[in-house]
């Protein structure tokens, strides 16, 4: 059982003070929902909601892996969340953005709510104030919470299920374990692990058993739609990027190492802790993100007792003064400083730019593209455009955790698709093969900032040799430049201490833009080179294809916001290196009449340079597995 509430004699400025904290970020938070700040897969996440909200429930995904889509194996609770919130809305694509917002904030009282519930439930209003003060004052931490992800909802579900499994009652226990998969396919491998880890240290097997039942009965119909389907089962993990909270990661594992000791004294804070201990093996990123909700409460409890010596007013002092700290300057970036930049008007990072993404729907739309399957140079952003257009199909997509072995996608011809190409309708290639009539411009959309994107169609085939002409001259050009010229989207933790000014950012984005536009060009020339291809060397326009997909993918990791340090600097080193050598193995004759094994070879060095993949499956984001040795 948990240990007895203690009570202080001034509980006064403490409990204030969390709720000035509380209300604080509450506020911003509040304050942003007409432009939140968004995740890369809130696209996904949106369109699918779009998804429950025109047809009920989903259970073939039609927009990502087109033409033929693929199971939907997502946890359905997120998105017909989101789906019925839209709907009552007004049901278009700005009210199921907007209904994502509002439910993310929801997520974040509800993870804050969970923090402070069971840390005042452990030791009293000190661990209530330090654990929501450690959480909602880490950047990383707390926007994990703050964006709305399905993994957030399973992290908060878990521990309300052994807390209600431990106090006997099973029925609601299992209700909680069932939302816990319901939110996230990983949810199978979390509640019910520690709801074990609990009955073990209370050693309550009957109702272990009954709790077993229920949950599986509750849980049936997704548990048989994954098993149907578990053969779609990629094995790719997109895992996220590794992103400490110095601060409330520190405290929250000296907590944890002084529970381990004696952790049948406290069997429902050890469960908790433990509990998410796979995804440390399936996605060590999430795992630091998300698994503080149980470690700020550990922190608190274990910062609370080694206080509780000190007396009055010299306690409470200390105490503000922690959860202070935590919130201004918690030894790393402070969730403050990121929310208070947005309110006032900088957005950047933007993962997801829903205003191209709605631009880009009413192109694809009134161009009557609807049913043509839509090849975005980045496939993680095409669901945004989803989100505005629902009745269209992407090649590739996101959650590539199920997807078509092989993709059916990979044997379309060229013509047969419509491409979003990270080029504007000025661009000397693309006005180029506009006046040879091998291609047309539906239109273009232009985004906050610089960058650009066409919709283009191809027309007539062009023949080998003039292909091979204008790939040849386009790839020597752009792929020497890369070579030389470019620089990592990365924002350095020296460039955040040195501060940027407005003139420095703007250069940046302006460079980040250059070297987008040109591995852009790259893509297209590689595809129109395929397309050229297709009629005498079917193999070779198939490598051909799939070189200009991975590097439209290369193009939004050089230059877009949701790319933001995807590529280490020794990665980028490798790829510069890939560039040159694509140059240098890229005059006409290697192109004409057929592409010789070098030009080949280079192509397929640059590629796994960038994306760490040799097969046709999408590997979404870089692998960015620090933590490889553990798998």
């Amino acid at each position: 059982m948990v240990r007895r509430r203690i009570s202080l004699s001034r509980p006064g400025p403490i409990v204030a003070a969390f709720w000035v904290i509380l209300v604080l970020h509450l506020g911003l938070l509040a304050l942003s929902i007409p432009e939140y700040r968004v995740t890369i897969d809130s696209a996904y996440h949106v369109s699918m909601g779009r998804q429950y909200g025109e047809h009920g429930l989903v259970s073939w995904d039609s927009i990502n892996f087109g033409p033929q889509g693929r199971p939907n194996l997502q946890g359905p609770f997120l998105h017909a969340a989101i789906g019925g919130l839209g709907r009552l809305l007004g049901g278009r694509g700005d009210d199921y953005v907007l209904a994502n917002a509002i439910l993310a904030v929801s997520q974040w009282i509800a993870a804050m709510g969970t923090a402070a519930y069971f840390a005042f439930r452990l030791n009293g209003s000190v661990a209530m104030l330090l654990g929501v003060a450690l959480l909602s004052g880490a950047a990383f931490a707390g926007t994990s919470f703050a964006v709305g992800i399905p993994s957030g909802w399973l992290f908060i579900f878990s521990p309300w299920a052994i807390w209600l499994f431990l106090a006997n009652r099973i029925l609601l226990a299992s209700v909680l374990a069932a939302l816990a998969i319901y939110s996230h396919i990983g949810g199978y491998l979390t509640a019910p692990l520690g709801i074990v880890l609990a009955r073990l240290l209370s050693r309550k097997w009957r109702e272990l058993f009954k709790c077993g039942i229920l949950t599986a009965v509750l849980t049936l119909p997704y548990s048989m739609h994954v098993l149907r389907y578990a053969g779609w089962l990629s094995g790719v993990k997109s895992h996220s990027a590794l992103l400490f909270d110095p601060m409330l990661d520190v405290l929250a594992l000296v907590a944890t190492a002084s529970l381990c000791f004696s952790p049948q004294a406290h069997p429902f804070l050890f469960s908790w802790l433990m509990t998410p201990i796979a995804w440390l093996f399936q996605d060590p990123g999430r795992f630091i993100l998300q698994w503080p909700l149980a470690g700020s409460v550990a922190a608190g409890d274990w910062l609370a007792s080694r206080l509780s010596h000190l007396k009055e007013p010299v306690r409470t002092r200390c105490v503000i003064g922690i959860a202070a700290m935590a919130t201004i300057l918690p030894c790393g970036l402070p969730s403050l400083a990121g929310e208070v930049a947005w309110v006032a008007g900088y957005h950047y990072p933007r993962a997801v730019d829903w205003q191209t993404a709605r631009a880009l729907a009413a192109v694809i739309d009134h161009a009557r593209l609807t049913k043509s399957l839509i090849s975005d140079y980045s496939p993680l952003l095409c669901p945004a455009i989803a989100v505005y257009v629902a009745n269209i199909s992407c090649e590739k997509g996101q959650w590539v955790e199920v997807q078509p072995r092989p993709d059916p996608a990979a044997l379309l011809p060229a013509a047969r698709k419509t491409y979003i190409v990270p080029l504007a309708p000025r661009d000397p290639l693309l006005l180029l093969l506009v006046s040879l009539h091998w291609a047309e411009i539906h239109s273009n959309t232009t985004g906050r900032r610089t960058l650009e994107n066409s919709v283009v169609r191809l027309l007539s085939q062009p023949t080998v040799g003039e292909a091979a002409s204008i790939a040849s001259r386009t790839i020597v050009a752009e792929a020497g430049w890369l070579g030389h010229n470019a620089v990592n989207n990365s924002i350095s933790f020296a460039n955040l201490l040195s501060g940027w000014s407005h003139a420095t950012r703007e250069q940046f984005r302006s460079r980040l833009a250059e070297q987008r536009v040109r591995a852009g060009r790259i893509e297209l020339a590689c595809l129109i080179y395929a397309w050229a291809l297709e009629p005498t060397n079917p193999e070779q326009a198939f490598e051909l294809r799939r070189a200009a997909f991975d590097l439209g993918v290369i193009a939004s990791y050089l230059g877009d916001d949701y790319a933001l340090d995807f590529l280490g600097d020794g990665q980028l080193t490798r790829m510069r290196d890939r560039f040159l050598e694509l140059a240098s193995s890229s005059d006409r004759s290697a192109l004409y009449p057929s592409p010789k094994a070098a030009f080949i070879s280079a192509l397929r060095s640059l590629t796994y340079a960038a994306l760490k993949h040799g097969s046709g499956s999408s590997s979404g984001r870089p692998p960015g597995n620090w933590f490889a040795w553990l798998s």
